[in-house]
């Protein structure tokens, strides 16, 4: 015990060992976190996009965009009556434009990254996957059919 003592060995030793220990485990169990995280984000995302088509995602923003064109010329002759004004003879021109870039801008290849980043950053895991077991139901599969036709009134 002297000599171990004297030498700088003995108490010193397990002392470096235990702080070597402590340090491996850290990073160890930081690297798994890191790891077992992006793994999480993975699964979240790819649960993410499988609600947003079981949700028929695509279809739905196609079809809004499409009434949405076909319905703004009228609307903006609707306010232009209401504001007792003629519109401009070129406004059907330059509002098909307009809808033809918003729907070429907000075609799904375009923005299925943003909503998929959306969903997974809004629900858990587990609530995607209870929303996916909801939209994979006859309740889920019948809300998805008749959507539409709720939100036009029919």
């Amino acid at each position: 015990y002297f000599l171990e003592k004297r030498s700088g060995t003995g108490v010193q030793q397990p002392q470096r060992e235990r702080d070597a220990m402590k340090t491996t485990t850290l990073l160890l169990a930081a690297s798994l976190a890191l790891g077992g995280g992006k793994a999480l984000a993975q699964e979240t995302h790819a649960l993410a996009e499988e609600l947003l088509a079981l949700m028929n995602m695509p279809q739905t923003i196609e079809q809004s965009l499409a009434a949405m064109k076909q319905g703004m010329p009228a609307q903006i002759a609707q306010m232009s009556e209401a504001m007792g004004e003629t519109p401009p003879p070129e406004m059907p021109e330059q509002t098909q434009k307009m809808m033809d870039i918003l729907t070429e801008e907000l075609r799904w290849d375009k923005v299925k990254d943003d909503y998929v980043g959306l969903y997974a950053s809004t629900f858990t895991a587990e609530e995607l996957k209870g929303l996916i077991g909801f939209y994979q139901s006859p309740a889920g599969r019948a809300f998805v059919a008749k959507q539409r036709p709720v939100f036009e009134g029919n």
